[in-house]
C-alpha cells in the first residue's frame, strides 16, 4: 500500500509539474504571436487636407464653443467626420504601437472625447485609457493623440471629396485600383464589422483623397448585410 501511495504523490508531482511547463509554454506562445490590432492609414497629403480643431469647430459656425464642441463629438461619434492624427501611440497589453496618420476609429470616441476645457483644441493633443469591454475594445491599455486634425468631408465648407451621389463629370480623379480598394475593404471589415455603408464609404474616401471612390465598388464589397443589423442602415 505505501508504495502505491508513493507511487500515486510521485505521479501527481509529475502531472503538477508537467502542467507548469504546459502553462509557461502557452504564455511564451502566446507572447511570441501577439498580433496587433489592424488601424487605418491615411498620408501625408491627406493630413495636410483636415482642418486644424479650431477650425473645424468654427466651420460649423455655431453660437458658441461648447455648442460647436458637443457637435462635433456627435459627428466624430457616429463616424460622419473621421479624425487623423499626425502620431498616435498605443499601448496595449505591454506592446507598444506607434503610427504616422492614423484615422481615428469611431469606437474611440465612444470612450472618450475631449471637452471643451481641453487643450486639445489648441494643440490636437488627446489621451485615454482603453478598458477592456465588449463591443468597445478588446485590448487594455491607453492612446496618445498628437496633432489631431479632422478630415473636412461633411464639415461645412470643408474641401473633402465628393459627398455621396455629388460625383458628377468634372470629378475627374481616377478610380481606385480593385486591389487597393479590396486591401482597404478587408482591414476596413475586421475593425468596423457592423459599419454603415455611408461609414464604409467616407473611410475609403478619405483613405484614397486622389482616387475617385465608387459607392457601388464598396457596397459589391460589402455584399449582402442581414436585416436589422447597424450595418444594413
Amino acid at each position: 500500500m505505501t508504495g502505491e501511495s508513493d507511487f500515486s504523490k510521485l505521479l501527481q508531482q509529475n502531472l503538477w509539474e508537467r502542467e507548469k511547463e504546459l502553462s509557461e509554454a502557452r504564455a511564451r506562445r502566446d507572447a511570441e504571436t501577439f498580433e496587433a490590432p489592424v488601424f487605418l492609414v491615411a498620408d501625408a497629403e491627406s493630413y495636410a487636407r483636415c482642418l486644424h480643431p479650431e477650425g473645424a469647430l468654427a466651420s460649423l459656425g455655431l453660437s458658441s464653443k461648447g455648442l460647436a464642441v458637443t457637435q462635433l463629438h456627435r459627428e466624430i461619434r457616429s463616424a460622419r467626420v473621421q479624425v487623423i492624427a499626425h502620431e498616435a501611440i498605443w499601448a496595449l497589453d505591454g506592446t507598444v504601437i506607434s503610427l504616422s496618420y492614423p484615422v481615428i476609429d469611431a469606437w474611440y470616441w465612444h470612450l472618450s472625447v475631449p471637452d471643451e476645457a481641453s487643450d486639445f483644441w489648441e494643440t490636437g493633443y488627446f489621451s485615454a485609457s482603453i478598458p477592456t469591454t465588449k463591443g468597445k475594445s478588446k485590448f487594455r491599455g491607453t492612446v496618445e493623440i498628437y496633432g489631431g486634425r479632422f478630415w473636412p468631408d461633411n464639415l461645412p465648407g470643408g474641401e473633402g471629396n465628393p459627398r455621396p451621389g455629388q460625383a458628377s463629370a468634372k470629378d475627374t480623379r481616377p478610380p481606385v485600383p480593385d486591389a487597393d480598394l479590396r486591401r482597404w475593404h478587408e482591414v476596413f471589415s475586421q475593425v468596423h464589422q457592423h459599419s454603415t455603408e455611408e461609414a464604409a464609404l467616407r473611410s475609403a474616401q478619405a483613405m484614397f483623397p486622389d482616387n475617385h471612390v465608387s459607392r457601388q465598388k464598396v457596397r459589391d464589397l460589402r455584399g449582402p448585410q442581414k436585416r436589422g443589423r447597424p450595418g444594413d442602415r
